[in-house]
């Protein structure tokens, strides 16, 4: 005896299971979407930073930079509770930034802070490297001399723009713009210098809020600098 009824059911239960695997199939295409855009931007992003970290590297060679460890060989900067001193972590990347550089094909003269050589420094970079306090407190600042020439004005504001981008994307901090200090734009080693050298005093982080980078990653904080001065040569060109 034929059953109507039962094969009504059947036939809903097989509508029902067509729309289930269709709408299985429309949501995995687009999670698929969803996902794999991203992910090609990201892959994206990626290759154009590879690819401007390799050409500020190569911007390098060539080039004189002198480098001066803040602190180093006059006193102890900045000391934490735990005795933490500035002037070491200063001279630890110093020295790593110093091997950097010349290991892509510039000239570096590493200096001490009121190093006796200041007065007789020629290059086409002055960059004086700093920690800041122990404060619980996270960012990176840089400034030039307040009453810098109007050419080594202009090539210190480059390179100031290319430490906010690529110091900053390398190491992830932020600019602390609002913590840059009068000190900083009256540091005496910029007094010394020839007036025509780019220079500028960057405190690459706080020795509080920033400990783990400045002491356990400092290859981030290396390659940060590492790409602004190549940024630096790359686009004063």
């Amino acid at each position: 005896m034929e059953n109507p009824a039962g094969d009504r059911g059947s036939d809903a239960l097989l509508v029902a299971g067509m729309f289930l695997a269709l709408f299985l199939i429309v949501s995995a295409v687009l999670l698929y979407s969803a996902g794999g855009q991203p992910a090609a931007q990201g892959t994206a992003a990626w290759a154009q930073a590879s690819a401007n970290a390799r050409r500020f590297e190569s911007a390098l060679a060539g080039h004189s930079i002198a480098l001066l460890s803040g602190h180093h060989g006059y006193d102890s900067g900045a000391v934490c509770p735990d005795g933490l001193r500035e002037v070491d972590v200063n001279w630890q990347i110093a020295r790593r930034v110093n091997q950097a550089l010349q290991e892509h094909g510039a000239s570096v003269q590493l200096l001490q802070e009121h190093d006796q050589r200041l007065d007789q420094i020629q290059a086409d970079l002055f960059l004086s490297l700093h920690s800041d306090s122990c404060i619980e407190r996270s960012g990176f600042k840089a400034a030039r001399w307040h009453g810098s020439y109007d050419q080594a004005k202009r090539e210190e504001d480059l390179f100031l723009a290319c430490l906010q981008e690529q110091y900053s994307a390398a190491t992830g901090l932020s600019w602390s713009a609002n913590t840059i200090s009068r000190d900083m734009k009256r540091y005496y080693a910029f007094r010394y210098i020839n007036a025509k050298i780019p220079a500028v005093i960057l405190e690459m982080g706080f020795l509080g809020g920033d400990r783990s980078l400045l002491l356990h990653q400092q290859s981030r904080v290396v390659q940060g600098i590492i790409q602004s001065i190549g940024c630096f040569f790359a686009r004063k060109g």
